[in-house]
């Protein structure tokens, strides 16, 4: 009987050993996978963006402040080479919420520095300096960038945020994608463009498919979802951010929700939403900027997040500025269509799929996708269209 018994041990320890020696073989067990939280899928997108961002850097000169263009005189003015920086500072404990502008620019033979500093959403102040050389321009731009924030220009792309000094804002320097001037104070202008009927050729889509693409690259809609969130994208406070700032700003608002959720204290929650706040300006006027106590706030501004992203996505998709050339264009429409990368096709309404992805009980009037699943290697998603008619 001891013998029995010791032989089964025997047995179960070679059994133990074996699939030891197989997992061993095969490296560690395999976990499994869970499902990435939303806020851990924000940040793997902001991570994202922020390094394409990196590698493909900025080769293009920032707009001139317009009371910088307009004290020279100038339209349409850029900064001297890329020395133009916007920098913010919230501080919700100090009630500090301020900006600060820096820039060069070279009119003749003459160099020219501007300052211009004050709280978000007023004009402030302004200094204007001279300089007949540029290293004199230069020396005194660089001086003061590092007085503000802590850091050398030259070693800008490593900025690192340091206490009480204001922090350098990532600009959406295009200025032609959208054809807006952002001004402080709440004004804008808008550049109209304006294409005869007869330059643009006729878009080659379907009539539903260019329904869809009208909806899609309706900025309309975006502009009254963002007056619903109370904030209007042609009035932010210091202008267009680029995505890689609004992906910051995802960031930290994601670090201030979950100390909201984790009960830290109110310091931490206070310091976490000003350096939010110091991503993503917001005009306060002369009230002290509020902590994000509240969940549902949290949620509210997360949203709007979301939503400048899709505006900045749509519109950096937007490049169709050929009028007046004399030529025919292609169809904005048709445009649009091709910047998607996709294939967008009706679905008869007596196939299969088409009451896989109508749903009758919903208004008619809305249009239903359905996207097909496609191999690693399709560079594209074929969206299809149901081609029932609204009732």
């Amino acid at each position: 009987m001891a013998r029995g018994r010791k032989a089964k041990a025997t047995a179960a320890a070679a059994v133990k050993r074996k699939i030891k020696e197989e997992a061993d073989a095969s490296g560690p067990a395999a976990k499994l996978q869970r499902a990435d939280s939303e806020n851990t899928q924000i940040r793997k997108a902001a991570a994202e963006v922020l390094s394409s961002e990196a590698s493909a850097g900025s080769s293009k000169s920032a707009p001139l402040d317009v009371h910088f263009a307009t004290h020279l005189n100038v339209s349409d003015g850029k900064a001297f080479e890329d020395y133009s920086c916007m920098l913010n500072q919230t501080d919700i404990i100090n009630n500090n919420n301020k900006f600060y502008v820096i820039q060069i620019a070279k009119i003749g033979k003459k160099f020219h520095v501007f300052n211009r500093w004050g709280r978000v959403g007023e004009t402030g102040q302004m200094s204007f300096s001279d300089f007949s050389k540029e290293d004199d321009a230069v020396k005194a731009f660089c001086k003061k960038f590092c007085d503000k924030t802590g850091n050398k220009w030259e070693a800008r792309d490593q900025f690192v945020p340091k206490s009480k000094k204001y922090t350098m804002l990532a600009m959406d320097e295009s200025g032609d994608d959208d054809g807006m001037d952002a001004v402080d104070g709440g004004v804008s202008v808008k550049k109209e463009v304006k294409t005869e009927a007869g330059d643009v050729l006729p878009s080659s889509l379907d009539p539903r498919t260019q329904l869809a693409i009208q909806l899609l690259f309706n900025s309309n809609m975006f502009e009254a979802q963002m007056s619903e969130m109370k904030l209007d994208v042609r009035k932010m406070p210091l202008g267009k951010l680029s995505k890689a700032q609004i992906a910051k700003g995802l960031s930290a608002l994601v670090d201030v929700e979950e100390a909201v959720k984790n009960k830290a204290s109110y310091e931490t929650i206070a310091n976490l939403t000003s350096r939010f706040y110091t991503l993503i300006p917001h005009d306060f006027g002369r009230t002290n900027p509020p902590v994000l106590q509240s969940l549902d706030v949290i949620r509210q501004k997360k949203d709007v997040m979301l939503t400048l992203s899709d505006i900045e996505l749509t519109q950096s998709l937007q490049k169709t500025d050929k009028a007046g050339t004399g030529k025919k264009v292609k169809n904005p429409i048709d445009e649009h269509y091709e910047s998607l990368k996709c294939e967008m096709r009706l679905i008869p309404s007596t196939a299969a799929e088409f009451k896989q992805y109508s749903q009758p009980s919903e208004p008619s009037s809305t249009i239903n996708y359905g996207v097909n699943s496609t191999t690693k290697d399709e560079q594209h998603k074929q969206l299809r269209v149901p081609t029932a008619q609204p009732n």
